[in-house]
This record gives C-alpha cells, sequence and structure tokens, in this order.
C-alpha cells in the first residue's frame, strides 16, 4: 500500500510570523484526565487498561497565541520529547500550553532546512509542573529554495 503526503508549503511572511511570537505563551487550556479518553488511547496503543500512556498530553488542547495561527500548513513533524516531573492520574486536572520557543535556519545534508521548536507544558492546579513536551518541526529543502533565495 503506498501513501502519499501533501505538503502545503510556508511563505516568507509566515517565517518572519514565527520569530515574532518566539516566547509567547498560550493562554492556558484545563484539561481532566478522563478515564475514557485514557481506556480509548489505551486501546489504540495495546496497553493495559489502568496505565496512562506518556504520550496522552500530546492530545490535549494547548490553547491559541493571539494573531498565531498554528498549526501553519507545511511544518514536517520532526522530533517530539516528554519529560515527566509527576506522573499524571485519571482525574488530574491540568493546565496546558505551548510556545514557539526557538526558530532558526540551518544547514542539512541537502540544503538549508528551518526548524521550529514547540514547547509545550502541563501544570497541575497548584501551578506546579507535570511534564514538558518539546517537538521540532521542519521546514522542507523544496520550502527553503522557492522563498529564501528571494530575500537575500
Amino acid at each position: 500500500m503506498r501513501i502519499r503526503f501533501h505538503v502545503m508549503l510556508l511563505n516568507w511572511r509566515e517565517i518572519q510570523m514565527l520569530k515574532k511570537y518566539l516566547k509567547q505563551w498560550s493562554k492556558p487550556q484545563r484539561h481532566t484526565i478522563q478515564a475514557t479518553l485514557v481506556e480509548k488511547l489505551n486501546g489504540v496503543l495495546n496497553l493495559q487498561t489502568h496505565t496512562i500512556s506518556p504520550t496522552l498530553p500530546i492530545v490535549f488542547d494547548y490553547g491559541t497565541i493571539a494573531g498565531l495561527p498554528l498549526p501553519l500548513p507545511g511544518l514536517i513533524h520532526g522530533s517530539q520529547r516528554i519529560h515527566y516531573y509527576k506522573k499524571l492520574a485519571i482525574d488530574d486536572k491540568v493546565d496546558c500550553q505551548y510556545c514557539v520557543n526557538s526558530f532558526e535556519l540551518k544547514e542539512g545534508k541537502k540544503g538549508q532546512i528551518g526548524l521550529a521548536t514547540l514547547l509545550y507544558r502541563g501544570f497541575d492546579v497548584h501551578g506546579d509542573i507535570i511534564y514538558e513536551m518539546e517537538s521540532v518541526l521542519i521546514l522542507s529543502k523544496m520550502y527553503m529554495e522557492r522563498n529564501l533565495k528571494n530575500d537575500s
């Protein structure tokens, strides 16, 4: 079976917009860890019923940063890391927010690429951090060739 992905590319104005919003945090969104959500995710991942998957925070809504329409088309998922400071439990309340932590252009094996790093955090009701999650998004070489050559 062949799967095709269509990637819409960002324009230069949208790249500059990412830089404009560096380090601005979204308005926190509160979530309650519900047993039904845990069961559904565990069914997909073939985990034990009462285990909370370490990847559960990926499905949370992290709110919005005023004026920044994420996800932007053309961002390719590169990597993701999650660091836990406490365990999550059913019925926990978690306040979730994110920011564009960094954006840079780098030389890759096949030319220049853009890397946007998003930082996601979850806090308990007392404001103590539960986890941090970092996602690196990649802007492709094809995109860079089309858009960055005009800005030199």
